[in-house]
């Protein structure tokens, strides 16, 4: 999963930069993975811990939720300046996106109650709920 972000991030990137002013004038393209999906966390661990009787068998390390509130978007594969490591559901444009299941078109970010500005170039954002039979897999913000 993480290849096909990395290289889909590329895409969008170098497809944008590619068309004229203004849209050329991307910063970022990529994706936020929902914490309990994100590889290293969500995914069986292969081997048992240094140290562990190597018979202990494989760890699965899992997240659950009290609320929506809870859930955690964390930066994954991208192309661009840097970015906010981790975003709340409900929170921001991508959180808001992540929550409401729903494409958030934002034509001026200053317009946008509780903006998260992770770069304080961004004047605009399109953030893409992925989902998955109904649950937000990854956001991606070109």
């Amino acid at each position: 999963m993480v290849s096909n972000l990395s290289n889909i991030s590329s895409l969008l990137w170098h497809a944008f930069a590619a068309l004229p002013s203004p849209s050329s004038a991307v910063n970022w393209a990529g994706f936020y993975i929902r914490d309990d999906k994100f590889p290293a966390l969500a995914s069986p661990i292969s081997s048992p811990p240094l140290g562990a009787d190597p018979r202990a068998g494989s760890v699965t390390i899992s997240t659950t939720y009290a609320s929506i509130e809870d859930q955690l978007l964390l930066l994954g594969p991208f192309m661009g300046k840097p970015a906010c490591q981790q975003i709340r559901f409900g929170k921001g444009v991508c959180g808001t996106a992540a929550a409401s299941h729903e494409t958030v078109v934002v034509p001026d970010v200053l317009e946008f109650p509780g903006h998260i500005a992770c770069d304080a170039e961004s004047r605009s954002e399109i953030v893409v709920p992925i989902l998955v039979r109904g649950e937000v897999r990854t956001s991606t913000l070109p």
